[in-house]
C-alpha cells in the first residue's frame, strides 16, 4: 500500500544509515531480530544469515555463498534467481515470493525483500540487506482463491465450449427485462442470423405458428415462460430459412423452462429448440427410399413371377420337343437324320440353360434363392461335372484335354451340391467355349481345414484353359448381367452373358468368394472358395475322382419292369404320349394315363399301382390335393412312390410337392436316362438317390 515500509526499508532506518562498522558488531545487532535477515554479495551469494534464519533452517544448515539455494524449493528457483540477478545487475529492489524449507523439512511460502546498500568500511563492498517474510498463510489462501478462480475460469469456459457445440439451440434469458444472456451457434444457425439480445427486440427476427401466422412478441414460448414462470414442452415453431426460394422456413421444436435461483428466486428461463427440418427431410428421403426399395422389391418379385410362369409355360412344349427327340433317336435314322435331331438336341439343352439362367437370376433379384443344405460326396459330383464336360467336347466335336487336378478331399460334406455342381459346370463350359482346337482345360480342386470354424472346410476350386484370354477391361464387367467378351454383330462364341453373373452370385449366397485371372492370348484362370460343413469326424483322405461311387445304381431287370404297373396323371396330351411312349421304350408296359388329380384318385380306388407320376398342374384336382387325397385313403398303401411331373423349377414349388406328400420330383424337360435311373431306384430301394 502507498506509505508502507517495506520489511529491509524499516531494519535498515532502525539501524541509521550506515552498516555498523565491525563484523562483530554487524552480527551481535541484527542476530538479536527476528526476522530472517540476510546479507547479499554482488556477486550472488549470502555473505550473512541472522540467528533467526540459521533456527528456522537448522543450525547445521549452511547458509553462505550459493548454499542458500539449497533451501529454496527447486520449482521456485529459476524464478526466483531471475529476479537476484536483476535486482544486482540493476541495484534494484529485489522482491520474490518463493518456499524456504525449515529445519522440519516442511515448505513455507516467504515473501523475500532486498534493497542495495554501499557498505565500504564493514565488508568493503556493495552489498544487498534483505529480510524473509513467512506468508505462508495468506498466500495459500491467496493461491487457492486464484486456483479456485482459475478452475471456474475454465468451467465456465468448458460450459460455453459445450453449449456452443450443441447439435441443439439453447438460450437464456433473464427476468423481468428479457435480457437475453446467452444463446449458442445452433440458435443462430436455427433462426438463420443471431438470436435478438432481448426479446423485446421482436421487429429483428421472425417465428412463425405452423398455420403461417406470426408470432406476436409476447406469444413466443420463452416469452411466456418469462411471464408466467410455467414450463412449455415441444412447441412447433417456424424459423424462415434466409436465402431459400419462396421463403422456405425449418420447422423447430421450442421447449422452454423457468429457472430459479438457491432461495427460490425466479431469475430467467431457459429454452431449447431442435431443429427438425434437417429430421423431417432426412425422413421425407427415407420414405422415398423405402418405397423405391418396396417397389423395386415388389417389381423382383413380379418379374421372378412372371419369369416362373414363362418357364413352366415355356418347359411344357420344349419337354415335348425333347420326348420326341428322344425317341426318334431311337429309330433307325440316316447320318444326316441323325445330326438334324442332334441339332435339335442341343438346341433344347441351351434352351433350357437359359431358362435356368433367367430363373436363377430372377429369383436372386427377388431375394427368393434358397441354398440346400445336405451331405454329399464331392468326388461324385466332380465327377458328375467332368463327365458332361467331356460330353460337351464329343457333342461340339472340340479336340481339347479336358484334366483334373484334384488334391485329397474328405469324402462328405454338408452344403449345396447342386449349386456347386452349376458353379463348375458354368466355368468349364465357358472355357470349353472360348478354347480353340488342341487345347487343354485342366479343374483343379483342393480341400483346406478352416481353423476359426472347426466344423467347416474351405472347397478352392480353379478352370484353367489356353483359351484367348480376356482383355483387363473386360475383366472387371465380366461379372454382370448380361457382360460378354465380344459384342456386337461379329459375335463368334454365343451365350447369354448370364452364366458367370449367376456363378459370382451363388458365390457369395454361400460365403464364398470368386475371381479371374486372365491375359489375351494366354488363356484364363476363373477360381473361387466356398465354404462347407464336415460331416462327422471325417478327415482329409481321399485322393482324386477315380474311385468307385459311394452308391451304386440298382437296375430293374426286363422281367421286373413288365411287371410293375404305373399311374401317369398329366393334362397335356401331348407331354402324356411321349411319357407312355418313352416308357414303354424302356420295358414298362403296364401303363394308365388319366388327365386330372380327380381321375388319379378314382384310378387308385379300383386298382393298385407300384408307382404314380403326378403333375402338379391339372385342371379338376391339381397334383398337390391329389396326393394329400391319396395319402389319406385307406385302401393305398403308404409308402406308394409318387412322383412330381413340374415345369416350375422354383424352390416353393419343390417345397410344396414335398410337403403335400410327394417322394421325388422330376423337372421338364427332362432326360431318359435319368428318368429311367430314378425309377428303377425308387421302385427297387424305395428311395431316390440323386
Amino acid at each position: 500500500m502507498q506509505g508502507q515500509r517495506s520489511e529491509p526499508q524499516a531494519v535498515w532506518e532502525t539501524a541509521g544509515p550506515h552498516v555498523p562498522e565491525g563484523k562483530e558488531e554487524f552480527s551481535k545487532y541484527y542476530d538479536d531480530l527476528p526476522h530472517l535477515t540476510w546479507l547479499g554479495a554482488p556477486d550472488g551469494g549470502v555473505i550473512y544469515a541472522n540467528r533467526a534464519f540459521h533456527e528456522y533452517c537448522g543450525e547445521a544448515v549452511d547458509l553462505q555463498g550459493q548454499n542458500w539455494a539449497n533451501v529454496v524449493h527447486r520449482d521456485d528457483m529459476e524464478e526466483a534467481q531471475r529476479r537476484w540477478a536483476t535486482a544486482r545487475m540493476t541495484r534494484s529492489t529485489y522482491n520474490v515470493t518463493f518456499r524456504v524449507r525449515r529445519h522440519d523439512g516442511e515448505y513455507r511460502w516467504f515473501l523475500a525483500q532486498g534493497l542495495p546498500i554501499r557498505d565500504e568500511t564493514t565488508f568493503g563492498k556493495d552489498v544487498f540487506l534483505g529480510t524473509c517474510t513467512d506468508v505462508h498463510e495468506n498466500f495459500e489462501l491467496i493461491r487457492q482463491v486464484r486456483e479456485a478462480e482459475r478452475e471456474a475460469h475454465e468451467q465456465r469456459a468448458l460450459v460455453t465450449t459445450v453449449l456452443q457445440e450443441l447439435p441443439i439451440g439453447v438460450v437464456v434469458a433473464r427476468s423481468p427485462d428479457g435480457a437475453v444472456l446467452l444463446s449458442n451457434n445452433r440458435m443462430h444457425h436455427v433462426w438463420s442470423e443471431p438470436f435478438p439480445r432481448s426479446l423485446s427486440d421482436y421487429a429483428v427476427w421472425e417465428a412463425y405458428h405452423p398455420d403461417g401466422t406470426r408470432y406476436r412478441a409476447e406469444e413466443f414460448p420463452l416469452a411466456r415462460t418469462l411471464r408466467d414462470q410455467q414450463p412449455i414442452v415441444q412447441e412447433l415453431v417456424e424459423a424462415p430459412l434466409r436465402g431459400h426460394p419462396n421463403e422456405e422456413r425449418r420447422t423447430v421444436a421450442l421447449t422452454s423452462s423457468p429457472l430459479f435461483n438457491d432461495s427460490g428466486k425466479f431469475i430467467g428461463a431457459l429454452a431449447i429448440a431442435e431443429d427438425l427440418h434437417e429430421k423431417i427431410a432426412l425422413q421425407r428421403e427415407r420414405l422415398v427410399a423405402l418405397n423405391e426399395a418396396k417397389a423395386a422389391l415388389e417389381s423382383a418379385r413380379f418379374k421372378s413371377s412372371f419369369v416362373a410362369n414363362m418357364s413352366h409355360d415355356l418347359r411344357t412344349p420344349i419337354s415335348a420337343i425333347s420326348g420326341a427327340v428322344n425317341l426318334l433317336m431311337e429309330t433307325s435314322l440316316v447320318e444326316d437324320q441323325r445330326e438334324l435331331l442332334d441339332t435339335i438336341s442341343q438346341c433344347v439343352r441351351t434352351l433350357v440353360n437359359l431358362i435356368n439362367d433367367i430363373l436363377d437370376l430372377a429369383r436372386m433379384e427377388a431375394g427368393k434363392l434358397e441354398l440346400e443344405t445336405r451331405e454329399f460326396s464331392l468326388r461324385d459330383t466332380i465327377r458328375d461335372v467332368v463327365n458332361m464336360g467331356k460330353a460337351a467336347l464329343v457333342f461340339l466335336k472340340k479336340n481339347l484335354v479336358l484334366d483334373t487336378d484334384i488334391g485329397i478331399i474328405p469324402p462328405f460334406v454338408k452344403g449345396d451340391p447342386r449349386r456347386l455342381e452349376q458353379i463348375l459346370t458354368n466355368l468349364i463350359g465357358n472355357a470349353i467355349k472360348f478354347t480353340p482346337q488342341h487345347g487343354r482345360v485342366t479343374l483343379k480342386l483342393a480341400v483346406e481345414d478352416l481353423t476359426d470354424e472347426k466344423d467347416k472346410v474351405l472347397v478352392k476350386a480353379t478352370v484353367e484353359d489356353t483359351g484367348i484370354g480376356i482383355e483387363k477391361g473386360v475383366q472387371e464387367k465380366l461379372f454382370r448381367p448380361f457382360s460378354q467378351i465380344e459384342s456386337g454383330a461379329t459375335r463368334k462364341y454365343g451365350g447369354s452373358g448370364l452364366g458367370l453373373s449367376i456363378c459370382k452370385d451363388l458365390v457369395g449366397l454361400m460365403g464364398g468368394t470368386i475371381g479371374v485371372e486372365s491375359e489375351p492370348g494366354k488363356g484364363s484362370k476363373f477360381f473361387f472358395q466356398v465354404p462347407f460343413e464336415r460331416v462327422g469326424d471325417a478327415t482329409l483322405l481321399e485322393k482324386g475322382v477315380d474311385n468307385e461311387p459311394s452308391y451304386e445304381h440298382q437296375s430293374l431287370t426286363s422281367k421286373e419292369r413288365k411287371q410293375k404297373r404305373l399311374l401317369l396323371a398329366e393334362d397335356n396330351t401331348i407331354s402324356a404320349k411321349l411319357a407312355v411312349r418313352l416308357l414303354k421304350q424302356q420295358g414298362y408296359e403296364l401303363i394308365d394315363w388319366v388327365q386330372n388329380g380327380k381321375e388319379a384318385v378314382a384310378a387308385l380306388e379300383k386298382k393298385d399301382y407300384d408307382l404314380v407320376f403326378m403333375d402338379c398342374q391339372m385342371p379338376v384336382m391339381d397334383g398337390f390335393e391329389a396326393t394329400r387325397t391319396i395319402r389319406k385313403m385307406e385302401t393305398v398303401r403308404k409308402d406308394l412312390p409318387i412322383v412330381a411331373l413340374t415345369a416350375s423349377a422354383q424352390q416353393d414349388d419343390k417345397d410344396a410337392c414335398f410337403s403335400s406328400g410327394m417322394t421325388a420330383v422330376v423337372l421338364k424337360p427332362f432326360r431318359p436316362v435319368e428318368l429311367v435311373k430314378m425309377l428303377d431306384d425308387i421302385l427297387k430301394t424305395g428311395q431316390y438317390h440323386e
